[in-house]
């Protein structure tokens, strides 16, 4: 099989530099055209043909290939060497890279739906989920930690994610937002609202175990601010490990109408900066492309 290896140099460790790779694919007896991941979004296309994208990254890496790169019809695989992984969890993508790429050959071919969101700015396709309250919070407070984080490993990363999430759902405002899920008005004082496309969010916290990313539509999750008992229990499951987590309320919807405050509204990594009366509309976009589940 010819792939074409988008690789994020900046993820993972030395078990995964280029050299480390292009001898874990060609040792499978793959055909391999390597590219590092930014210079191939920057000249998409010197990368065209091939069987199979491989994509050796985190989140990250996987949604800018899915929202930037040309991919005319070739399937996705994902390599995961980032911190969450939330994306390859979600695709059932676990395991060292050898035993994932050796899985190749059998593994289910499945559609991802992509979703998109209008606001003020137009058009914006998504990958992951859009939401607003806690994890659009923390979002930008753990990343104005990123330079005392960087020599962190990943566990100790995740963990302290974790942490923060925990203790910023203790204190967190609730936010008076004007939602309607397909039509139907629920609560004002919302402590998080997310619709997400895949499982789990932030620093691996599940909140959809069962999400199905092909089925053109997303999962929304809502906890109001009386619920904030049930929140904190169910991130204290996560920060433990907990082999029966709390899990909160969940609903498939296609369509999620949203008149916000000033707030952060996260879209998958990052945060956009509302002002007070935006008015937002998630869906899906209609468009999909086709990864390797498992």
């Amino acid at each position: 099989m010819e792939i074409i290896l988008l690789h994020n140099r900046t993820a993972g460790d030395e078990e995964h530099s280029r050299r480390r790779l292009l001898e874990m694919l060609r040792a499978d007896g793959h055909s391999v055209r390597y590219a590092e991941l930014g210079a191939a979004l920057r000249e998409p296309d010197r990368w065209r043909g091939g069987d199979l994208i491989v994509v050796a990254g985190g989140d990250g890496s996987f949604r800018k290939v899915v929202i930037r790169f040309p991919l005319e019809g070739r399937p996705l695989a994902l390599l995961p060497l980032g911190t969450a992984n939330n994306i390859a969890r979600t695709l059932g993508v676990e395991g060292s890279p050898e035993s994932i790429i050796a899985r190749w050959p059998r593994a289910r071919r499945r559609r991802f739906s992509v979703g998109c969101v209008h606001g003020p700015w137009g058009r914006q396709r998504f990958v992951e989920g859009v939401g607003i309250g806690l994890f659009g919070r923390a979002i930008g407070i753990l990343k104005s930690w990123r330079n005392i984080r960087e020599h962190e490993d990943k566990d100790d990363r995740v963990l302290s994610d974790l942490r923060t999430l925990t203790m910023l759902a203790h204190e967190l405002h609730p936010i008076a937002a004007h939602v309607r899920i397909d039509g139907e008005r629920v609560g004002e004082s919302l402590l998080l609202l997310e619709a997400l496309n895949i499982s789990r969010v932030g620093p691996g916290v599940t909140l959809v175990p069962r999400a199905n990313f092909s089925d053109d539509c997303f999962d929304a999750v809502v906890v109001r601010a009386s619920q904030r008992p049930d929140l904190i229990a169910a991130l204290l499951d996560a920060l433990h490990e907990s082999k029966r987590p709390r899990r909160l309320a969940s609903r498939p919807c296609r369509r999620i109408e949203l008149v916000l405050p000033h707030c952060d509204l996260r879209i998958d990594d990052d945060t956009v900066e509302v002002r007070k009366g935006t008015r937002i509309e998630v869906r899906m976009s209609g468009e999909d492309v086709e990864v390797l589940e498992g």
